[in-house]
């Protein structure tokens, strides 16, 4: 975070390996992956000891970088939006593991920015099965653009 200037708030999600080269099984090397919202995704490789061997920025657009609507903030919006519509309590809300994506889409020829929230909702369907609610919030205005059902009802 220090190396390439952000900071938690901007780490959408993140991965991790633990691998060797096919060449020398005895090399291991840790592999971290940040994508980040607002600046430039970023990689570092540390040996089985911690010592850094690689730190970079990985070359692409950078996602989010017009947003207004911070995650949080998206999050809050969507939370709002959701226990509204269905009359679901915070304590419902937050029982539900919760995914949140940023993403584009065009619409009349226009690219819209938008925070897509997912809430995994057990037994949402039928005894035994499960689906989501996904709210998309424009990350540009905070507008909720759409909330779908997990039967996939808009």
């Amino acid at each position: 975070m220090g190396e390439f200037g952000f900071d938690e708030k901007m780490v959408m999600r993140h991965s991790i390996n633990f691998a060797h080269h096919e060449n020398s099984p005895d090399k291991r090397e840790w592999d971290f992956t940040f994508w980040l919202i607002g600046a430039p995704n970023c990689a570092v490789r540390l040996d089985n000891k911690g010592q850094v061997l690689d730190m970079r920025q990985l070359p692409g657009p950078v996602v989010g970088e017009n947003a207004v609507i911070t995650m949080a903030q998206a999050v809050k919006i969507a939370r709002d939006a959701l226990a509204n519509q269905e009359s679901a309590s915070a304590s419902q809300l937050d029982s539900w593991p919760m995914r949140v994506h940023y993403t584009f889409d065009f619409e009349e020829g226009t690219e819209r920015e938008y925070w897509e929230v997912s809430f995994r909702v057990p037994d949402a369907v039928a005894p035994g099965m499960a689906g989501d609610y996904v709210v998309r919030v424009n990350a540009l205005t905070g507008d909720v653009i759409g909330i779908w059902n997990p039967e996939g009802n808009g």
